[in-house]
């Protein structure tokens, strides 16, 4: 079942991920992200923010984030918003690390040719 608010632009799904794959995806992103800490001296260069940690390209970085995007929710919810032909560009994590300013407000896949219907959508997991 879809939420009603879908309709609105966004849908808020509370609990989508059981304990143990809440807990396991998060020490994997934990384990990814110190690495990228020590390999490129606590900053990664395509982030610009000096507090926030940017970890992209998750799915190349453990199974479990392929099998994250491939939940039956999460792809029900794609298709549902935009069709059965829809390609996810990228999987990345932020995170917030304390004294973090906010993202500004901004447009994701600026460089995607418009065409009509709808172009994209972005999933969430906090």
């Amino acid at each position: 079942m879809m939420p009603s608010s879908i309709t609105m632009g966004f849908a808020w799904l509370p609990r989508t991920l059981d304990r143990t794959t809440l807990e396991q995806l998060q020490q994997r992103l934990i384990e990814q992200a110190a690495m990228e800490r020590k390999l490129h001296k606590h900053k990664n260069p395509a982030n610009i923010d000096p507090v926030n940690q940017w970890v992209g390209m998750l799915l190349n970085k453990g199974e479990i984030f392929m099998e994250l995007i491939q939940q039956e929710l999460c792809m029900g919810l794609l298709e549902r918003m935009l069709g059965s032909n829809h390609l996810v560009s990228c999987v990345d994590a932020q995170i917030q690390h304390p004294g973090a300013g906010d993202m500004p407000f901004h447009t994701d896949h600026w460089w995607i040719q418009r065409t009509a219907g709808k172009q994209q959508a972005n999933l969430d997991w906090l």
